[in-house]
């Protein structure tokens, strides 16, 4: 077992990201992770402390300042779009332009292990999601898993 990448996920300064075939210790990575997530360590800590949470106007009004730093966005989701490749959970229809947090297909597994399709259970409800604020056609947050 690789007890460097272990060590680095236990005390939480990396993310797990395995590639077929190297999934032997996938489980047992995830655990790590989980645990220094609940535990705040590492870059899990701006998640503990709470980051400031903006509606989905806010963000976009504010998304030069807050770039690249962990945010909470609060929002109403108007639609969400499977394009095969990743899921949309749009804050409004200019899904162009406004804000919207996504779902890679390799991260969807982590949603549907919770009993969670992200198209149908995500649709028309409020949700807060919490990452780094980044940008593609306007700010977007990146989902790795529904905690």
């Amino acid at each position: 077992m690789d007890q460097f990448n272990a060590e680095l996920l236990r005390e939480g300064y990396a993310r797990v990201y395995t590639l077929p075939p190297n999934v032997k210790y996938a489980d047992y990575f995830l655990e790590l992770e989980r645990e220094a997530r609940e535990n705040c360590r590492g870059l899990w800590q701006a998640y503990c402390k709470g980051p400031p949470v903006f509606s989905a106007a806010e963000i976009e009004d504010k998304m030069d300042q807050y770039l690249g730093q962990v945010v909470a966005v609060k929002y109403h989701v108007i639609g969400t779009y499977d394009s095969g490749n990743i899921i949309f959970l749009n804050s409004s229809s200019n899904y162009e332009t406004d804000f919207t947090a996504v779902i890679f297909k390799d991260d969807e597994k982590y949603f549907t292990r919770k009993g969670i399709d992200p198209v149908e259970y995500y649709d028309q409800k409020t949700i807060k999601v919490t990452g780094e604020l980044q940008e593609y056609d306007g700010p977007e947050i990146i989902l790795y898993h529904p905690h």
